[in-house]
């Protein structure tokens, strides 16, 4: 009797843990179209929101909502789950030049200023990718995210840093704090340290955002990956998630166990770059290069893209 009482309090906790992880999440204003037959995509979006910063000295390093109003994508990935359990992750440059709701071309990033329907239509109209469901990630989301985990861990090639930020690695592996994460993948005015001493532009983290971003996603499924030996700490980790993000409306209570476990699952997932040529300044474009439709059907697992979505652009094409 004290055995069935004890399995069924189990069960009834369970039932009411994952009904409160449901619940916690914002619902995002987007309706997404679905993606292209033979697998799901999921679109993983970190965003510059300033909304809820209120740490001391954050307004000063990130400034604050009123300073940078509205919402843009400064991290834009997706990944694809295969019907037959594979999985892919594909990078987007924020300062891809895209298809704009007017016909106009417009950076990728700013797409969002639209709302969350602004950006997946966009990557439907000008790269022919339809999403099946869409989790946002905002800057002090992300921060709550990492420091729930402990830190993630990263390594850097040479020194680097952000005199606009405040931000400064040394070469080697580091174990980021929120803080230090978000630094991290926002940095904007990255420099590195030659041989000599000298600080010189990185010409690399032109429109590497979502590099960066794709790293600290790898080592937050390292470190918050499920682990029967330690069920609070993975508890801890989830509760963070699901209270970080945003979701679709779509999402049900089965599907976030499901977006939990695919991020637990980034550290092994293979990841497609989209060949393009960037352009820098004092406001950096990149464009779509020869061959993306290409990388584009090797992600999809498909020469045929979503039904409702036929790429504007020629470059992202099919062959």
């Amino acid at each position: 009797m004290v055995a069935a009482i004890a399995a069924a309090v189990l069960v009834v906790a369970v039932a009411v843990d994952a009904a409160v992880m449901w619940a916690r999440p914002r619902r995002l204003d987007v309706v997404p179209g679905g993606s292209a037959r033979g697998g799901s995509t999921l679109l993983l979006v970190g965003t510059d929101s300033r909304a809820g910063v209120r740490a001391p000295g954050d307004d000063r390093r990130y400034g604050t909502a009123a300073d940078n109003p509205g919402e843009r994508a400064d991290v834009v990935l997706l990944v694809r789950t295969d019907t037959a359990g594979g999985v892919r992750m594909l990078e987007v440059p924020r300062d891809l030049l895209v298809v704009g709701r007017k016909g106009a071309p417009v950076r990728l990033t700013t797409t969002l200023l639209d709302g969350p329907s602004g950006l997946t239509d966009s990557l439907c109209r000008s790269l022919g990718l339809g999403v099946d469901r869409v989790a946002e990630v905002r800057f002090p989301g992300l921060r709550s995210m990492v420091d729930a985990v402990g830190g993630v861990e990263v390594t850097v090639d040479r020194p680097l840093r952000d005199t606009y930020t405040k931000f400064h690695l040394g070469s080697g592996r580091h174990l980021l704090s929120g803080d230090d994460a978000l630094a991290y993948v926002g940095a904007r005015h990255v420099e590195v340290q030659e041989q000599d001493g000298r600080w010189v532009p990185d010409a690399a983290s032109v429109g590497n955002r979502s590099s960066k971003g794709a790293d600290v996603l790898r080592a937050l499924g390292r470190r918050a990956a499920p682990s029967r030996w330690h069920p609070l700490a993975a508890q801890r980790s989830a509760w963070a998630a699901t209270g970080a993000v945003a979701v679709d409306r779509a999402v049900s209570p089965t599907d976030v166990p499901s977006l939990l476990g695919t991020v637990a699952r980034l550290p092994s997932v293979a990841t497609t770059h989209l060949p393009v040529t960037t352009r820098d300044g004092v406001i950096p474009v990149a464009r779509l290069a020869p061959g993306a439709g290409a990388v584009l059907a090797t992600f999809e697992g498909t020469s045929s893209p979503a039904r409702a979505c036929r790429p504007l652009l020629p470059e992202a094409r099919r062959p």
